[in-house]
């Protein structure tokens, strides 16, 4: 009985740490590229970010996923010459986190304000 036990606890731990790969399904509504030249990849928090080239339009697309689904795809209307990118290392850079020791170098970097701004013009309600 003691042995019973100990199988099924053993069982349910090794079922609940079981990774699963996700296929990503495409609405239909959705103007997916088919074939694509893959340039860099980035992420924040919450998103994942993989920028790519159209290979039917050459344009710049990227594709935005989220809780492992696609959520948005961005056609940038970027015309880019394929030819430019193949076998070049085109690296992405993840979003870093915000943190007093942060703000204090991108300050530094930017030049000193009276204002207490740290001198970008970012503006989060726009969208690509």
């Amino acid at each position: 009985m003691k042995n019973a036990f100990l199988v099924l606890f053993f069982a349910l731990l090794f079922t609940s740490c079981a990774v699963k790969q996700y296929t990503v399904q495409v609405p239909q509504s959705v103007d997916m590229p088919k074939k694509v030249l893959f340039l860099s990849q980035s992420g924040t928090q919450s998103s994942l970010y993989q920028t790519v080239i159209d290979l039917e339009n050459n344009e710049m697309v990227i594709l935005e996923f989220a809780s492992s689904r696609l959520s948005i795809v961005y056609r940038t209307g970027v015309i880019l010459d394929p030819k430019d990118y193949r076998g070049m290392k085109v690296e992405g850079t993840d979003a870093p986190t915000k943190s007093e020791s942060d703000s204090k170098d991108l300050n530094e970097k930017s030049g000193s304000h009276t204002d207490g701004s740290s001198g970008l013009n970012a503006n989060p309600t726009n969208k690509l």
